[in-house]
């Protein structure tokens, strides 16, 4: 099957688990059904382009099963699922094994139950993670918790439970790590290797990264901490011994405003890089197979331009407009699509806009009433989305944080399917969100107090 923003027909799709293995990208994910009840659901590629939907590890509904995040690793011949699971007892992390990787034993044993003298007796305890720490020859566990104090005024009480093993069927439940004072939980954390450095991975409000020399701290936070910002939710990283991999997902939303409801849709995946403790990612460049084709009908001399100060060039555009503004459009966007270009803007306090999903609201209105701005603004260091239509009274949709260079020059890959946007920049980090009430429409560039250069501009579709 061919998914590009995946989610199962009967449910939506939440915190990924994903592991490599045998050639094979697995992902495992926490699954919200119609019911509104919590299991996992799972599917497969080799190559980002073509999945397999499998049926879901556990049975839906069946006792001992999953009801939250975890994690699978494979072991000495066997996929293995730990997650946490509450009885009479309280709550535990649990163990379920599978040959194939695709149906799990259950209900699941229980590897520890939760020390009440180290751990907080609340929902927070749960979402293990387990890697292998060759220094130390021992597997770790790490989770999601809090500490067992309460009524202090100190509401940033997140911690990282841990738990080791020699054998991964014996384990020591060990007090928390230090991580005081940075998150009011750390869900879904993940620590892993890379080079002579260790990775942190968690999410509170968006997915966070910090490093560390060793898997027990300290952990330093880098120049950027979450390299593809909010709506980028509880990420989990793949390494398949060439390249390491983010696998992360997009709320639903019933307006377009700053409502989140949990479960949606897996974003396109990503390749991770940490560079000098900076978090950085861009798609997977298998991207190229899934848009093969480059369009012909946006090429620049298709646009109509509504004000002076354009020239059409043979990759792009350039516009002038020093004082005020210039637009150029172009309608009927198809509604898959990959845009590239290279943007550059002379005047550090002027500003460019990038319509989406353009359209006339009434029957005189312009073409370019409705729709979407991308609005790149150096004078600020932002990249603002916003909903475009003639009363401009909104919040930003969506926001990221962005240095123009010297000469103000930025690269964009803008991935738009089905109500979902995503905006890779410069390769490094991306802005993401949906688009509900203007999904269709065409594309204008709005350039204004400044002269720009569109270059490199090409638009890609699937067929």
């Amino acid at each position: 099957m061919d998914f590009l923003h995946y989610s199962p027909e009967d449910g939506w799709f939440g915190d990924p688990m994903p592991l490599w293995h045998d050639g094979v990208y697995h992902i495992y994910y926490c699954k919200k059904y119609q019911d509104n009840t919590l299991g996992w659901g799972h599917i497969s590629t080799q190559d980002f382009v073509n999945y397999t939907e499998h049926p879901d590890p556990f049975p839906h509904g069946a006792p001992g099963v999953p009801f939250n995040t975890g994690c699978v690793y494979w072991h000495d011949g066997k996929f293995h699922a730990y997650y946490a699971g509450k009885d009479t007892d309280g709550m535990s992390i649990l163990h379920a094994e599978s040959d194939d990787g695709v149906t799990f034993s259950y209900p699941g044993e229980i590897c520890f139950r939760r020390p009440e003298d180290l751990y907080r007796q609340d929902e927070t305890w749960r979402d293990p993670f387990v890697f292998y720490d060759e220094d130390a020859k021992l597997y770790r566990m790490v989770f999601c918790a809090k500490g067992p104090e309460n009524g202090t005024p100190d509401c940033f009480a997140g911690k990282i439970g841990q738990a080791v093993s020699s054998d991964m069927k014996t384990w020591e439940c060990l007090a928390p790590m230090d991580l005081s004072g940075i998150a009011m939980t750390l869900e879904c954390p993940e620590i892993y290797r890379d080079k002579d450095q260790w990775v942190l991975i968690y999410y509170w409000h968006e997915t966070r990264f910090r490093t560390a020399p060793t898997p027990q701290g300290p952990w330093h936070r880098g120049r950027v901490i979450s390299p593809d910002h909010f709506d980028f939710m509880a990420a989990r990283h793949m390494y398949d011994g060439d390249r390491h991999f983010l696998i992360g997902w997009l709320p639903r939303r019933e307006c377009d405003c700053q409502e989140r409801i949990w479960g949606g849709h897996m974003l396109f995946p990503r390749e991770l890089r940490v560079e000098d403790g900076t978090p950085k990612t861009r798609f997977v460049r298998e991207i190229d197979a899934v848009f093969p084709k480059r369009s012909a009908a946006f090429l620049p001399s298709s646009f109509t331009f509504c004000n002076e100060g354009w020239t059409p060039t043979e990759t792009g555009f350039t516009a002038s407009s020093p004082v005020g503004g210039t637009l150029a459009y172009a309608p009927d966007l198809p509604d898959t699509c990959l845009i590239r270009m290279k943007v550059s803007l002379s005047n550090p306090n002027g500003q460019m806009l990038i319509l989406l999903g353009t359209h006339t609201g009434t029957k005189n209105s312009p073409v370019t009433e409705n729709g979407y701005q991308i609005m790149l603004d150096p004078s600020e260091h932002l990249i603002r989305l916003r909903k475009h239509y003639i009363w401009d009274q909104r919040n930003d949709i969506a926001v990221i944080p962005y240095t123009f260079d010297k000469d103000g020059t930025v690269s964009l890959e803008i991935l738009r399917h089905d109500g979902i946007l995503e905006v890779g920049v410069d390769g490094e980090q991306t802005l993401v969100s949906r688009m509900l009430t203007d999904a269709h429409g065409g594309i204008a560039f709005s350039v204004q107090d400044t002269t720009a250069e569109i270059a490199d501009l090409s638009i890609y579709t699937r067929d």
